[in-house]
């Protein structure tokens, strides 16, 4: 059967990446002196105000920033704290924890800038305009055992250090996430419910890493950006009905500190070729490499190999390209990713590509007229259902089970008349008109 095809890339290929959350500005750094002079217990800090803290460690209970600046260059613990608006900064070697019961719930305009160590002991919220969580590439931040959320088209957060959270939900895409290449952000629950919330900025240069140790819900893809690496833990889980994009995953590493990929990938493309779709794939760097792998879903959520070993250059620094054709794509959507099998066995995959692809099926029904019995060949991979109608839309007859190509039905218990088959497989359909004598 001769096969057409329309081939369309889809919007997975990379995307603008200069998006809102890693254009912001963090707090600027400063001395802690001047100002308003030391804060207190209870202080309230009102627009133009300037409190800091630059001593030992010493716990300030009920402050309240309202739209000015708190700057910690000391060590400090601010237990029950209230942020309705303002710049909290903590300096490099300032240590802050920020204590007390209940969710802290930054409201807009409420922005914390991170150089040095910040502990939040609390569920905290961004929502409404004009948030921020900027972690410098001098910052630690700690949120073990609880939850970030972000709930606001302006309210990003931005890692350019270090960061460890305990379940980090995304609820907004320009709110999102921003990484540096090199930072590392460990959470042990991903619940994402954004389209492409993660971003790596600048692009083309080392791989930002999100690693998580309990369970990825990814209700949306989680990036449109090359540069991201995800490291799945032994034991965790995904679920849900997205992907992590365009990011590369590597199965069984232990965090983002220890990883160390064998193979960078700096290019992967999916096209037409005649009839059958074409993949491309280069690597800038090969350590230990053993050899890649095609896989290829229909659904984008399970993917099975499609292609044989394709051996890797083992020891590489200079660019490597590799290709491979696929000769018998799906009718719909087909999904392609590419995995790369170390010499020890440990695996890496490339994010996701996908092609939608058309094919003009054309299904043969015969004999027409039919007596006895009728044949319906050529059905398309994944077909659902066949369905034989009388002419007032009555089934008559259905298959939804399919061992070949071929499907035979008996027609001698039908009476002499016009009759309609319907066919439905994979996005597409079809039908035709038959006659029974």
């Amino acid at each position: 059967m001769k096969r057409f095809y329309i081939l369309i890339l889809l919007c997975t290929l990379f995307t603008d990446l200069s998006q809102a959350q890693c254009t912001i500005t963090p707090g600027a750094s400063g001395i802690c002196a001047g100002g308003n002079g030391a804060v207190g217990n209870g202080q309230n800090i009102n627009t133009g105000q300037t409190y800091w803290h630059a001593g030992s460690s010493t716990n300030f209970p009920n402050v309240s920033l309202n739209g000015g600046t708190l700057r910690i260059c000391g060590t400090a613990q601010l237990s029950d704290f209230n942020f309705n608006s303002g710049n909290l900064i903590i300096e490099a070697g300032g240590e802050l924890v920020i204590s007390g019961g209940g969710q802290l719930n930054l409201n807009g305009n409420c922005r914390i800038t991170n150089y040095g160590i910040l502990t939040i002991a609390r569920n905290m919220s961004m929502q409404n305009a004009n948030n921020f969580l900027f972690n410098a590439n001098t910052g630690v931040l700690n949120m073990v055992g609880q939850e970030l959320e972000l709930n606001s088209n302006s309210s990003p957060f931005i890692n350019q250090g270090e960061a460890t959270i305990g379940t980090l939900r995304i609820q907004s895409n320009n709110g999102g996430v921003c990484l540096s290449p090199t930072s590392s952000l460990s959470v042990s629950t991903l619940i994402n419910n954004a389209s492409n919330p993660v971003q790596v900025n600048p692009v083309g240069g080392a791989m930002g890493c999100i690693s998580f140790s309990g369970n990825a819900q990814l209700n949306q893809p989680l990036t449109a950006s090359p540069d991201l690496v995800i490291c799945q833990a032994s034991g965790a889980t995904i679920s849900g009905p997205s992907n992590f994009g365009t990011a590369a995953v590597n199965q069984n590493c232990g965090d983002c500190a220890s990883l160390s990929l064998p193979v960078t990938f700096s290019h992967f493309a999916i096209q037409q070729a005649g009839d059958q779709v074409q993949l491309e794939w280069h690597t800038a760097s090969e350590q230990n490499s053993a050899f890649f792998r095609v896989e290829h879903s229909s659904d984008g959520l399970v993917f099975s190999p499609i292609s044989p070993e394709i051996a890797a250059a083992g020891q590489s620094n200079r660019e490597r390209q590799y290709d491979w054709t696929d000769t018998g794509p799906l009718p719909g959507l087909n999904y392609y990713r590419i995995s790369q099998t170390d010499r020890d066995g440990s695996q890496q995959w490339t994010g996701v590509k996908a092609i939608l692809i058309d094919k003009q099926v054309k299904v043969r029904i015969f004999p027409n007229p039919a007596v006895a019995c009728l044949y319906i060949t050529n059905l398309p991979p994944q077909t659902q259902e066949v369905v034989l109608l009388n002419m007032q839309g009555q089934t008559l007859q259905k298959s939804t089970e399919f061992s070949s190509e071929t499907l035979k039905w008996s027609t001698a218990h039908l009476k002499p008349g016009l009759y309609l088959i319907k066919w439905r497989a994979n996005g597409q359909s079809g039908q035709e008109k038959i006659v029974i004598e």
